[in-house]
Protein backbone atom coordinates (compact mmCIF):
# COMPACT_ATOMS: atom_id res chain seq x y z
CA UNK A 1 0.00 0.00 0.00
CA UNK A 2 1.49 3.37 -0.78
CA UNK A 3 0.90 6.20 1.88
CA UNK A 4 1.57 9.15 0.11
CA UNK A 5 2.88 12.78 1.24
CA UNK A 6 -0.12 14.32 1.55
CA UNK A 7 -1.75 11.51 4.00
CA UNK A 8 0.96 11.75 6.42
CA UNK A 9 0.41 15.71 5.84
CA UNK A 10 -3.61 15.06 6.60
CA UNK A 11 -3.00 13.02 9.12
CA UNK A 12 -0.26 15.19 10.84
CA UNK A 13 -2.76 18.36 10.81
CA UNK A 14 -5.88 15.69 12.08
CA UNK A 15 -3.27 14.50 15.12
CA UNK A 16 -2.12 18.09 15.65
CA UNK A 17 -5.77 19.56 15.80
CA UNK A 18 -7.14 17.17 18.18
CA UNK A 19 -4.09 17.63 20.67
CA UNK A 20 -4.91 20.91 20.59
CA UNK A 21 -8.31 20.45 21.16
CA UNK A 22 -6.92 18.22 24.11
CA UNK A 23 -4.78 21.23 25.79
CA UNK A 24 -7.78 23.32 25.38
CA UNK A 25 -10.23 21.13 26.60
CA UNK A 26 -7.61 20.52 30.10
CA UNK A 27 -6.72 24.48 30.35
CA UNK A 28 -10.16 24.84 30.66
CA UNK A 29 -11.11 22.39 33.13
CA UNK A 30 -8.36 23.85 35.55
CA UNK A 31 -9.50 27.53 34.99
CA UNK A 32 -12.89 26.27 35.99
CA UNK A 33 -12.45 23.66 37.87
CA UNK A 34 -15.03 21.48 36.40
CA UNK A 35 -15.10 18.80 34.52
CA UNK A 36 -17.90 19.42 31.97
CA UNK A 37 -18.27 22.82 30.25
CA UNK A 38 -21.41 21.96 28.45
CA UNK A 39 -23.94 19.04 27.39
CA UNK A 40 -21.68 17.46 24.25
CA UNK A 41 -19.09 17.10 26.68
CA UNK A 42 -20.68 14.11 28.13
CA UNK A 43 -24.50 13.48 27.97
CA UNK A 44 -24.41 10.75 30.82
CA UNK A 45 -22.08 12.69 33.04
CA UNK A 46 -24.30 15.50 32.80
CA UNK A 47 -27.45 13.62 33.17
CA UNK A 48 -25.92 12.41 36.94
CA UNK A 49 -24.41 15.87 37.92
CA UNK A 50 -28.08 17.42 37.19
CA UNK A 51 -29.34 14.36 39.28
CA UNK A 52 -27.26 15.15 42.23
CA UNK A 53 -27.47 18.94 42.42
CA UNK A 54 -31.13 18.39 42.00
CA UNK A 55 -31.13 16.04 45.40
CA UNK A 56 -28.48 18.58 47.25
CA UNK A 57 -31.18 21.62 46.67
CA UNK A 58 -34.49 18.91 47.36
CA UNK A 59 -32.61 18.11 50.82
CA UNK A 60 -31.49 22.22 51.11
CA UNK A 61 -35.35 23.19 50.79
CA UNK A 62 -36.40 20.54 53.03
CA UNK A 63 -33.39 21.58 55.74
CA UNK A 64 -34.33 24.72 55.60
CA UNK A 65 -38.37 23.91 56.55
CA UNK A 66 -37.27 21.82 59.13
CA UNK A 67 -35.10 24.69 60.70
CA UNK A 68 -38.24 27.17 60.12
CA UNK A 69 -40.49 24.16 61.83
CA UNK A 70 -37.74 23.66 65.04
CA UNK A 71 -37.98 27.98 65.06
CA UNK A 72 -41.70 27.63 65.16
CA UNK A 73 -41.71 24.62 67.98
CA UNK A 74 -39.02 26.47 70.28
CA UNK A 75 -41.37 29.33 70.56
CA UNK A 76 -44.11 27.05 70.86
CA UNK A 77 -42.84 25.39 73.82
CA UNK A 78 -41.82 28.34 75.69
CA UNK A 79 -45.35 29.72 75.60
CA UNK A 80 -46.57 26.44 77.09
CA UNK A 81 -43.80 26.23 79.96
CA UNK A 82 -45.28 30.00 80.66
CA UNK A 83 -49.02 28.82 80.47
CA UNK A 84 -48.12 25.69 83.17
CA UNK A 85 -46.25 28.19 85.47
CA UNK A 86 -49.34 30.29 85.51
CA UNK A 87 -51.92 27.21 86.15
CA UNK A 88 -49.25 25.98 88.82
CA UNK A 89 -49.48 29.40 90.55
CA UNK A 90 -52.92 30.01 90.40
CA UNK A 91 -53.36 26.08 92.09
CA UNK A 92 -51.14 27.44 94.77
CA UNK A 93 -53.18 30.09 95.08
CA UNK A 94 -56.35 28.75 95.26
CA UNK A 95 -54.63 26.18 97.89
CA UNK A 96 -54.03 29.08 100.28
CA UNK A 97 -56.93 31.03 99.63
CA UNK A 98 -58.85 27.76 101.15
CA UNK A 99 -56.85 27.97 103.91
CA UNK A 100 -59.42 29.92 106.87
CA UNK A 101 -57.08 32.43 107.96
CA UNK A 102 -57.29 34.20 104.22
CA UNK A 103 -61.00 34.16 103.93
CA UNK A 104 -61.29 37.97 104.42
CA UNK A 105 -58.32 38.32 101.46
CA UNK A 106 -59.92 35.80 98.94
CA UNK A 107 -60.44 39.61 96.61
CA UNK A 108 -56.31 39.55 96.35
CA UNK A 109 -56.41 35.77 95.34
CA UNK A 110 -58.87 36.91 92.64
CA UNK A 111 -56.82 39.25 91.18
CA UNK A 112 -54.12 36.97 91.38
CA UNK A 113 -55.83 34.41 89.51
CA UNK A 114 -57.13 37.26 87.59
CA UNK A 115 -53.32 38.58 86.54
CA UNK A 116 -52.28 34.60 85.87
CA UNK A 117 -55.06 33.98 83.62
CA UNK A 118 -54.01 37.42 81.66
CA UNK A 119 -50.59 36.03 81.16
CA UNK A 120 -52.18 32.65 80.10
CA UNK A 121 -54.08 35.10 77.24
CA UNK A 122 -50.68 36.41 76.52
CA UNK A 123 -48.81 33.41 75.75
CA UNK A 124 -51.72 31.98 73.75
CA UNK A 125 -51.30 35.19 71.61
CA UNK A 126 -47.68 34.50 70.93
CA UNK A 127 -46.37 35.15 67.06
CA UNK A 128 -43.26 34.16 64.99
CA UNK A 129 -42.82 36.45 61.83
CA UNK A 130 -46.40 37.36 62.39
CA UNK A 131 -47.91 33.83 62.53
CA UNK A 132 -50.13 33.36 65.67
CA UNK A 133 -48.63 30.08 67.50
CA UNK A 134 -51.92 29.04 69.02
CA UNK A 135 -54.67 29.81 66.20
CA UNK A 136 -54.70 26.72 64.17
CA UNK A 137 -54.88 27.06 60.89
CA UNK A 138 -56.47 30.50 61.32
CA UNK A 139 -52.73 32.05 62.09
CA UNK A 140 -53.12 35.22 60.75
CA UNK A 141 -55.34 36.50 63.92
CA UNK A 142 -54.84 36.56 67.11
CA UNK A 143 -56.68 33.57 69.11
CA UNK A 144 -57.72 35.80 71.88
CA UNK A 145 -58.58 39.18 73.08
CA UNK A 146 -56.77 40.59 76.79
CA UNK A 147 -59.97 42.20 77.63
CA UNK A 148 -62.42 39.10 76.87
CA UNK A 149 -65.08 38.68 79.66
CA UNK A 150 -66.15 35.58 78.00
CA UNK A 151 -64.20 33.40 76.08
CA UNK A 152 -66.17 32.15 73.77
CA UNK A 153 -66.38 30.09 70.26
CA UNK A 154 -65.70 33.55 67.92
CA UNK A 155 -63.60 31.15 65.62
CA UNK A 156 -61.97 27.88 64.87
CA UNK A 157 -58.52 28.05 66.15
CA UNK A 158 -58.37 24.71 65.29
CA UNK A 159 -56.26 23.12 62.78
CA UNK A 160 -52.89 21.76 61.92
CA UNK A 161 -49.49 23.38 60.31
CA UNK A 162 -48.06 21.02 58.24
CA UNK A 163 -44.32 21.35 56.89
CA UNK A 164 -42.80 19.03 54.15
CA UNK A 165 -39.93 16.88 55.88
CA UNK A 166 -38.83 14.95 52.65
CA UNK A 167 -40.51 14.46 48.97
CA UNK A 168 -43.15 11.81 51.12
CA UNK A 169 -43.87 13.11 54.50
CA UNK A 170 -45.75 15.99 56.13
CA UNK A 171 -45.07 16.73 59.62
CA UNK A 172 -47.58 18.87 62.23
CA UNK A 173 -45.56 21.61 63.75
CA UNK A 174 -48.25 23.35 65.70
CA UNK A 175 -49.96 23.00 69.05
CA UNK A 176 -53.64 24.63 68.31
CA UNK A 177 -55.88 26.72 70.88
CA UNK A 178 -58.54 24.59 70.51
CA UNK A 179 -56.51 21.26 71.68
CA UNK A 180 -55.24 23.56 74.94
CA UNK A 181 -58.06 25.48 75.90
CA UNK A 182 -61.46 23.98 74.22
CA UNK A 183 -63.72 21.85 74.84
CA UNK A 184 -64.45 19.84 71.45
CA UNK A 185 -66.85 17.68 71.12
CA UNK A 186 -65.89 14.96 68.38
CA UNK A 187 -68.47 12.82 66.79
CA UNK A 188 -67.54 9.84 64.53
CA UNK A 189 -69.37 6.98 63.37
CA UNK A 190 -72.23 6.76 60.18
CA UNK A 191 -75.93 6.73 59.87
CA UNK A 192 -77.57 4.26 57.92
CA UNK A 193 -78.23 4.79 54.58
CA UNK A 194 -81.21 2.56 54.03
CA UNK A 195 -83.31 4.25 57.21
CA UNK A 196 -86.69 5.30 56.55
CA UNK A 197 -87.33 9.09 57.07
CA UNK A 198 -88.02 10.35 60.28
CA UNK A 199 -85.88 7.91 61.82
CA UNK A 200 -83.76 9.08 64.85
CA UNK A 201 -80.07 8.31 66.18
CA UNK A 202 -78.95 9.78 69.29
CA UNK A 203 -75.88 9.33 71.66
CA UNK A 204 -75.47 11.82 74.59
CA UNK A 205 -71.96 13.11 76.25
CA UNK A 206 -71.72 14.77 79.49
CA UNK A 207 -70.09 18.24 79.91
CA UNK A 208 -69.74 20.60 82.41
CA UNK A 209 -69.75 24.76 82.85
CA UNK A 210 -67.13 26.88 83.76
CA UNK A 211 -68.37 27.35 87.33
CA UNK A 212 -68.12 23.26 87.43
CA UNK A 213 -72.53 22.37 86.98
CA UNK A 214 -72.56 19.16 85.01
CA UNK A 215 -74.85 19.09 81.83
CA UNK A 216 -76.10 16.65 79.42
CA UNK A 217 -75.42 17.22 75.48
CA UNK A 218 -77.86 15.01 73.42
CA UNK A 219 -76.64 14.92 69.45
CA UNK A 220 -79.61 13.97 67.34
CA UNK A 221 -79.67 13.16 63.62
CA UNK A 222 -82.74 12.46 62.02
CA UNK A 223 -83.26 11.50 58.63
CA UNK A 224 -85.27 14.16 56.31
CA UNK A 225 -84.54 12.87 52.76
CA UNK A 226 -82.34 10.65 50.90
CA UNK A 227 -78.80 11.39 52.07
CA UNK A 228 -79.99 14.20 53.98
CA UNK A 229 -80.37 14.21 58.01
CA UNK A 230 -81.18 17.38 60.72
CA UNK A 231 -78.32 17.68 63.48
CA UNK A 232 -79.72 18.43 66.68
CA UNK A 233 -78.16 19.56 69.79
CA UNK A 234 -80.04 20.08 72.90
CA UNK A 235 -77.68 20.39 76.56
CA UNK A 236 -79.93 20.10 79.71
CA UNK A 237 -79.25 20.64 83.41
CA UNK A 238 -79.39 17.69 86.00
CA UNK A 239 -83.28 18.64 86.28
CA UNK A 240 -83.71 17.87 82.48
CA UNK A 241 -84.29 21.48 81.75
CA UNK A 242 -82.83 22.42 78.57
CA UNK A 243 -80.34 25.39 78.14
CA UNK A 244 -79.26 26.03 75.08
CA UNK A 245 -80.18 24.13 71.74
CA UNK A 246 -79.72 24.04 67.93
CA UNK A 247 -80.19 22.21 64.34
CA UNK A 248 -78.27 22.02 61.39
CA UNK A 249 -78.76 20.15 57.97
CA UNK A 250 -76.46 17.95 57.07
CA UNK A 251 -75.41 16.53 53.43
CA UNK A 252 -73.53 13.04 52.60
CA UNK A 253 -72.57 12.09 49.12
CA UNK A 254 -74.55 9.64 47.53
CA UNK A 255 -71.56 7.63 46.35
CA UNK A 256 -68.37 7.94 48.78
CA UNK A 257 -70.84 8.44 52.05
CA UNK A 258 -68.57 11.84 52.73
CA UNK A 259 -70.32 14.29 54.46
CA UNK A 260 -70.26 17.14 51.63
CA UNK A 261 -72.31 19.99 53.75
CA UNK A 262 -73.18 21.45 56.64
CA UNK A 263 -76.55 23.87 55.90
CA UNK A 264 -75.42 24.00 52.17
CA UNK A 265 -71.73 25.31 53.05
CA UNK A 266 -68.85 23.53 53.61
CA UNK A 267 -68.34 21.07 56.85
CA UNK A 268 -67.15 23.14 59.84
CA UNK A 269 -67.57 22.82 63.25
CA UNK A 270 -70.10 24.17 65.24
CA UNK A 271 -70.55 26.27 68.08
CA UNK A 272 -72.34 26.16 71.20
CA UNK A 273 -71.97 29.31 73.42
CA UNK A 274 -74.22 30.18 76.03
CA UNK A 275 -72.58 33.00 78.50
CA UNK A 276 -76.33 32.45 81.28
CA UNK A 277 -75.22 28.81 81.75
CA UNK A 278 -71.59 29.11 81.08
CA UNK A 279 -71.48 26.98 78.55
CA UNK A 280 -68.96 26.47 75.45
CA UNK A 281 -68.04 24.06 73.77
CA UNK A 282 -67.44 22.71 70.08
CA UNK A 283 -69.33 20.17 67.83
CA UNK A 284 -66.99 18.57 65.19
CA UNK A 285 -69.19 16.12 62.80
CA UNK A 286 -66.66 16.35 60.17
CA UNK A 287 -65.77 12.74 60.53
CA UNK A 288 -69.18 11.67 60.28
CA UNK A 289 -70.60 9.17 56.99
CA UNK A 290 -73.21 7.61 55.71
CA UNK A 291 -73.24 3.65 55.55
CA UNK A 292 -75.04 0.70 55.93
CA UNK A 293 -75.61 0.82 59.23
CA UNK A 294 -75.70 3.06 61.90
CA UNK A 295 -72.71 3.56 64.93
CA UNK A 296 -72.56 7.28 66.41
CA UNK A 297 -70.38 7.82 69.12
CA UNK A 298 -69.16 11.17 70.58
CA UNK A 299 -65.88 12.13 72.61
CA UNK A 300 -65.38 15.36 74.45
CA UNK A 301 -61.63 16.50 74.54
CA UNK A 302 -62.50 18.14 77.67
CA UNK A 303 -65.32 19.16 80.01
CA UNK A 304 -65.62 23.14 79.48
CA UNK A 305 -63.49 26.23 78.08
CA UNK A 306 -60.45 26.21 80.52
CA UNK A 307 -60.32 29.99 79.91
CA UNK A 308 -63.84 30.77 81.10
CA UNK A 309 -63.23 28.23 84.23
CA UNK A 310 -60.02 30.30 85.11
CA UNK A 311 -62.28 33.73 84.51
CA UNK A 312 -65.07 32.49 86.56
CA UNK A 313 -62.67 31.06 89.64
CA UNK A 314 -61.50 34.28 89.71
CA UNK A 315 -64.87 35.82 89.54
CA UNK A 316 -66.25 33.95 92.58
CA UNK A 317 -63.33 34.53 94.65
CA UNK A 318 -63.99 38.34 94.04
CA UNK A 319 -67.23 37.66 95.30
CA UNK A 320 -66.30 35.26 98.53
CA UNK A 321 -66.70 32.00 96.82
CA UNK A 322 -63.83 29.39 96.74
CA UNK A 323 -63.93 27.42 93.75
CA UNK A 324 -65.95 23.90 93.68
CA UNK A 325 -63.64 20.97 93.64
CA UNK A 326 -65.18 20.40 89.96
CA UNK A 327 -63.36 23.27 88.91
CA UNK A 328 -59.70 22.38 90.84
CA UNK A 329 -60.12 18.71 89.22
CA UNK A 330 -60.61 20.85 86.08
CA UNK A 331 -57.67 23.24 86.52
CA UNK A 332 -55.37 20.48 87.22
CA UNK A 333 -56.19 18.53 84.31
CA UNK A 334 -55.65 21.37 82.32
CA UNK A 335 -52.36 21.74 83.91
CA UNK A 336 -51.36 18.17 82.99
CA UNK A 337 -53.06 18.52 79.02
CA UNK A 338 -50.11 21.30 79.16
CA UNK A 339 -48.02 19.00 79.99
CA UNK A 340 -48.67 16.64 77.47
CA UNK A 341 -48.77 19.11 74.69
CA UNK A 342 -45.73 19.92 75.63
CA UNK A 343 -44.03 15.98 75.77
CA UNK A 344 -45.69 15.84 72.37
CA UNK A 345 -44.08 19.24 70.88
CA UNK A 346 -40.86 17.72 72.20
CA UNK A 347 -41.34 14.81 70.65
CA UNK A 348 -41.77 16.80 67.56
CA UNK A 349 -39.00 18.35 68.15
CA UNK A 350 -37.09 15.27 68.60
CA UNK A 351 -37.99 13.92 65.08
CA UNK A 352 -37.48 17.46 63.07
CA UNK A 353 -33.94 17.53 64.79
CA UNK A 354 -33.02 13.57 63.82
CA UNK A 355 -34.54 14.16 60.67
CA UNK A 356 -32.56 16.97 59.85
CA UNK A 357 -29.12 15.56 60.94
CA UNK A 358 -29.94 12.22 58.56
CA UNK A 359 -30.35 15.05 55.62
CA UNK A 360 -26.94 16.83 56.79
CA UNK A 361 -25.45 13.93 56.38
CA UNK A 362 -26.94 12.69 53.58
CA UNK A 363 -25.82 16.40 51.52
CA UNK A 364 -22.52 15.81 52.97
CA UNK A 365 -22.78 12.24 50.76
CA UNK A 366 -24.10 13.67 47.66
CA UNK A 367 -21.57 16.34 47.80
CA UNK A 368 -18.85 14.13 47.66
CA UNK A 369 -20.59 11.85 45.10
CA UNK A 370 -20.94 15.50 43.06
CA UNK A 371 -17.44 16.29 43.79
CA UNK A 372 -16.41 13.03 42.47
CA UNK A 373 -18.31 13.44 39.18
CA UNK A 374 -17.86 16.87 38.26
CA UNK A 375 -14.61 18.53 40.07
CA UNK A 376 -11.53 17.96 38.56
CA UNK A 377 -8.34 16.62 40.25
CA UNK A 378 -5.85 19.37 39.68
CA UNK A 379 -3.20 17.54 40.00
CA UNK A 380 -3.63 15.05 37.96
CA UNK A 381 -5.27 17.31 35.21
CA UNK A 382 -1.67 19.51 35.96
CA UNK A 383 0.35 16.17 34.75
CA UNK A 384 -2.02 15.69 32.03
CA UNK A 385 -1.78 19.45 30.48
CA UNK A 386 2.19 19.27 30.48
CA UNK A 387 1.77 15.89 28.81
CA UNK A 388 -0.35 17.44 26.29
CA UNK A 389 1.98 20.33 25.87
CA UNK A 390 4.89 18.05 25.28
CA UNK A 391 3.28 16.10 22.73
CA UNK A 392 2.22 19.55 20.83
CA UNK A 393 5.56 20.56 20.99
CA UNK A 394 6.91 17.16 19.41
CA UNK A 395 3.78 17.82 16.77
CA UNK A 396 5.49 21.18 15.99
CA UNK A 397 8.56 20.07 15.55
CA UNK A 398 7.54 17.36 13.29
CA UNK A 399 5.33 19.80 11.16
CA UNK A 400 8.77 21.40 10.01
CA UNK A 401 10.45 17.95 8.82
CA UNK A 402 6.83 17.37 6.88
CA UNK A 403 4.87 20.09 6.11
CA UNK A 404 7.94 22.37 4.06
CA UNK A 405 8.42 20.06 1.27
CA UNK A 406 6.94 20.47 -1.88
CA UNK A 407 7.36 19.09 -5.49
CA UNK A 408 10.89 20.67 -5.84
CA UNK A 409 11.94 18.27 -3.19
CA UNK A 410 11.13 14.99 -5.08
CA UNK A 411 12.78 16.54 -9.06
Amino acid sequence: MRITDAYIQNTYLSNLNQSKKTLSKLQTQIASQTKVQKISDSPLLTARINKLSEQISSNNTYSKSIDSGLSYLNSTTKSMEGMSTETQNILTNLAEAKNSVNKADLGTFAQKVKTSLQSIIQYSNTDVEGKYLFSGTNSASAPYSEDQKWFGNTKDIGGTQNIKISPTVEQKINISGEELFQSLLKQSGSVDKNAVVGTTTSNITELSSADGTKYSAAINYTKTADNTYSMSYSVTDSKGVQVTAGSNSLKFDAISGKLTTINGKVPSKIFVDNQQSKISFSIDVSSMTEGSATSVSGSLSQPTNMLNMIQSISDGLAAGNLPSNEQLTMLTDFNDRILSKLAEAGGIQNRLIATSDMMQSQTLELQSLLSKEQDVDVAKASIELQTAQYSTEILYKTSSMILPKSLVDYL
